[in-house]
């Protein structure tokens, strides 16, 4: 429920033609009234009105006055006058805090008066509760600033009627809320105090379990509220609901319960929760009353099947069947039995509450079994059965510390690179980083990685990779995965390959070269060109030499008259690769080996190009 309050002041007033201007300010729960101080007056009769409540007349030598736990009440009044002149004058105001209560989570409506609307200065406003801040400004003629928390819901900009919206709230949103030309102005009365309830803390039920039959027994139900600001808090008045075995118990609403035990009460679990403005905590976890004797000892059947290898584990592989095992134990009442079992992480999971346990497969992450009989809310007694659990994974592999599930993946020539190769599994396997028959790196015996590092990569060095792992009783388990070394175009120089040509000129005459070079991927046509005399009768292609990054670029030169010699230029992209010189000299022919020799017959000559 949101209470909107005003403020009302009643100033002016005077002693003796001396005006007594009474103000307030709101403080953590507290309301000070502050008057000005006439003079020749040192002592001043004050009374309180608290929700039309009178008290007393009360004599003071300060001009000030505090009341605390102000959110008690709707509406407070100070009465101040002057001794012997009660009944003559009074200067009074009265002082209604705002509050303005919302659940955590929703948005809430904060509405109060300001005494005027500052046009020079505009109006900020304020949040306080441990701290003071500014939250939003508000110019009269522009508007608010932008803010994804508060909305300035006042129209037009100008008025004096405040209207803010306070989004998604918080506990931390809590606190009293007011504005003004500056923070002095916005601590001088009226504001919002905005309460945000939530529900209780879960209660934890106190007293004394082990009791007698036939005497009696006091629960008590300790909670505590939630809600902000502090100061509501603490003033805030929680009641409590009673269970017996998940039963509401009657109209029963203290926070202290008491009973008269019976046998009939070994049979009873007893619960509560507290409720604060319609918000109820969780469920207290439940007790029992009565009389009983403990857990003396756990017993596990059949016994699980371990030996001194085992080191007094139960050895079993991965996906094989767990079970049944029984945990007996011998409680009056009943202890609570129940199977937990540990992952890898160390985190505890219930998986039976019925002292039984049998798992159709077993998960490799499981390390330990534990049966726990829970006597009351403190005695509790555990048996463990450990596991060995032995599996082989599948591979993993990193290429620069970076794991990626694509199986095809490019690299840079002459740029080191390490690629990792990890085989989870117990016992730990054999690991091993293959390239085709070849064995790259192994495993040691502690570790479970096999790693590799090629310090400048080549293009010797693409290829297809495998990650091996192999354990006893597993068989094997291998990823294949492709690295390519990418290889900027050049020159083969462990090829031998003609760089001058000399020939004669005519019609068929043609010179035939075959470059020897090194490129991953493939050169592609439209990036080669050649530059030179007669380049728009040169023919070329690429053909491949048996290795992935080695390739021929065959070439054919047209030396149709004197024009086609000089110098012809292979360009790659931007790249110039080589150039190729083709000079006038007598007849010659290309062999079959793509080699120019020179054919004298006297004084016939002829010339053979085989292309």
């Amino acid at each position: 429920m949101m209470l909107f309050i005003s403020l009302f002041i009643i100033l002016g007033l005077s002693w003796q033609d001396q005006c007594v201007c009474i103000s307030t300010r709101f403080n953590s729960g507290t309301v000070t009234f502050e008057w000005t101080k006439p003079s020749n007056i040192t002592i001043y009769d004050i009374m309180t009105i608290r929700d039309r409540k009178h008290d007393n007349w009360t004599q003071v030598t300060d001009n000030t006055f505090d009341v605390s736990d102000a959110l008690l009440f709707d509406s407070i009044s100070i009465i101040v006058t002057v001794p012997g002149l009660k009944s003559e004058i009074n200067n009074t105001l009265t002082y209604t805090v705002l509050k303005v209560k919302v659940q955590n989570g929703k948005s809430a409506n904060l509405s109060w008066v300001a005494p005027y609307f500052p046009i020079a200065k505009g109006y900020t406003v304020y949040h306080k509760d441990n701290t003071t801040k500014e939250i939003l400004k508000i110019d009269g003629k522009d508007g608010p600033g932008e803010s994804d928390k508060y909305k300035y819901l006042t129209k037009p900009y100008n008025s004096t009627n405040i209207m803010l919206e306070v989004k998604d709230v918080t506990l931390g949103d809590a606190g009293y809320f007011n504005g003004g030309a500056d923070e002095k102005a916005a601590t001088s009365g009226g504001g919002v105090v905005l309460i945000v309830y939530d529900k209780p803390k879960k209660p934890e039920i106190r007293g004394d379990l082990s009791v007698l039959i036939n005497t009696s027994s006091e629960l008590t139900c300790s909670s505590q509220s939630t809600s902000a600001p502090d100061y509501y808090s603490k003033l805030a008045t929680l009641s409590y609901t009673w269970f017996v075995n998940d039963t509401k118990m009657g109209e029963e609403t203290n926070q202290t319960l008491r009973l008269k035990v019976t046998r009939g009460h070994k049979y009873n679990n007893y619960s509560c929760k507290a409720t604060e403005y319609e918000l109820e905590s969780d469920w207290s976890d439940t007790v029992q009353i009565e009389s009983l004797y403990g857990p003396d000892k756990i017993t596990i059947t059949p016994h699980p099947n371990t030996s001194m290898q085992d080191n007094g584990m139960v050895t079993i592989r991965e996906g094989e069947t767990f079970g049944p095992y029984q945990c007996l134990v011998d409680c009056h009442p009943p202890c609570n039995v129940t199977w937990t079992y540990m992952n890898s992480t160390g985190h505890l999971e219930v998986i039976s509450k019925n002292g039984n346990l049998s798992l159709p497969q077993i998960n490799k992450d499981i390390k330990l079994f534990k049966c726990v009989a829970t006597w009351g809310t403190e005695t509790k007694k555990e048996k463990n059965i450990t596991l060995n659990v032995q599996y082989l994974g599948e591979p993993l592999i990193l290429v620069n510390n970076s794991h990626s599930s694509d199986t095809n993946m490019d690299l840079q020539e002459n740029i080191p690179f390490n690629v990792s190769c990890l085989v989870d599994g117990n016992p730990i396997p054999n690991v091993r980083l293959t390239k085709g028959s070849e064995n790259i790196s192994t495993n040691s015996k502690n570790t479970k990685w096999a790693n590799h590092t090629f310090v400048s990569a080549g293009c010797a060095d693409a290829g297809n990779y495998t990650c091996v792992g192999g354990s006893e009783g597993f068989g094997v388990s291998e990823k294949t995965f492709r690295i390519n070394i990418l290889c900027n175009v050049r020159i083969d120089d462990s090829i031998p390959f003609h760089k001058k040509y000399g020939s004669p000129s005519g019609i068929n005459v043609r010179v035939a070269s075959v470059i020897p070079v090194i490129a991953n991927p493939i050169p592609q046509y439209p990036a080669i060109k050649w530059v030179g005399p007669g380049t728009e009768q040169i023919h070329f292609n690429v053909s491949g030499r048996g290795v992935p990054y080695r390739h021929w670029i065959n070439t054919s030169f047209p030396v149709y008259n004197h024009s086609y010699f000089g110098n012809y230029t292979m360009i790659y992209g931007d790249e110039t690769i080589l150039t190729i010189t083709i000079s006038e000299r007598g007849l010659f022919f290309v062999n079959k080996y793509n080699c120019i020799s020179i054919c004298s017959f006297y004084n016939n000559y002829k010339l053979s190009v085989p292309l």
